[in-house]
């Protein structure tokens, strides 16, 4: 993944902005709000910033494409 505004790493962990998530996955905003409603992805916070990880986006993505 190219480094771009919005992207951090922290302990060898690559996080992503939050207000973020849907323009680098294409998933609608909702998707992405009812995800971090239910717990399914955790959402931690750097420097006043809204992240969660770059693993979690994937996982959030997988489940996305088993819902199909």
């Amino acid at each position: 993944m190219k480094r771009t505004p919005g992207t951090f790493i922290s302990n060898g962990r690559e996080y992503v902005a939050l207000s973020n998530v849907t323009h680098l996955t294409g998933l609608p905003a909702h998707t992405v709000t009812d995800a971090v409603s239910t717990g399914y992805v955790t959402v931690r916070q750097f420097s006043g910033c809204k992240v969660i990880s770059l693993a979690d986006v994937f996982r959030l993505l997988d489940y996305k494409e088993g819902a199909k």
